[in-house]
């Protein structure tokens, strides 16, 4: 066997239990660990490859009946790099599996959360609106009292004009009887000056009944 062959075969054997103590330990790491671990496999799964390959290389040079022992032992060790190199494949998709089962919970998480603050706005907007719509009733409330005041004040006006409008009718018939009565008095003087006792005596008269009229008028 020569020096060669052994020094590949023990870095090889040196490669295989160090692949075999990160594979036995990567899944108790954390996640930025493992995606390291899983790099770190991958490169001494290469490194034990090319040690096999280094082996088959030299042993191609060996005297034939050590050649025949030694291909047992690459054959051995190529069956353990296929088993190791299995068992990294699993181990990765375990780690991708627990990955992928971790962002469904971030965002099942993240939903829920949006559920919630979805939830939390429909309740915040739902007492919004009925606040809203109970000052809105109150406003059409306070809507309706001013129209009824302001119906209520219509009529007092209309009733204050009708009034009005009754005292200047009062006013227009004093007006024509106090027409009437100049008229008159313009007749009595006229009857005065033709008969001065009489008129004397029936201007007084009038006079008082004047006063009694306008009094009573009053």
């Amino acid at each position: 066997m020569s020096e060669l062959f052994e020094s590949c075969e023990t870095e090889f054997n040196k490669i295989v239990n160090q692949i075999q103590k990160m594979l036995a330990n990567v899944q108790n790491l954390d996640q930025n660990k493992k995606d390291k671990t899983m790099i770190d496999i991958k490169y001494e799964l290469n490194e034990a490859d090319l040690q096999i390959k280094q082996m088959e290389i030299e042993v191609n040079s060996l005297p034939y009946q050590t050649k025949q022992q030694l291909q047992q032992k690459i054959k051995r060790y190529r069956n353990e790099w296929d088993s190791l190199k299995k068992k990294q494949i699993k181990v990765e998709e375990s780690i991708n599996d627990d990955k992928r089962r971790d962002s469904l919970m971030d965002q099942k998480i993240e939903l829920s959360d949006v559920e919630s603050t979805g939830r939390e706005r429909f309740i915040k907007t739902g007492a919004m609106l009925s606040d809203g719509t109970s000052k809105l009733k109150n406003a059409l409330g306070v809507l309706y009292q001013v129209e009824d005041t302001s119906n209520q004040i219509s009529e007092a006006i209309v009733a204050q004009n009708q009034k009005v409008g009754k005292m200047i009718q009062d006013n227009n018939d004093i007006s024509s009887n106090l027409s009437e009565s100049n008229r008159l008095a313009d007749r009595i003087k006229s009857n005065i000056r033709k008969n001065k006792v009489v008129l004397y005596i029936v201007s007084l008269i009038i006079i008082i009944a004047i006063g009694i009229i306008v009094w009573l008028k009053v």
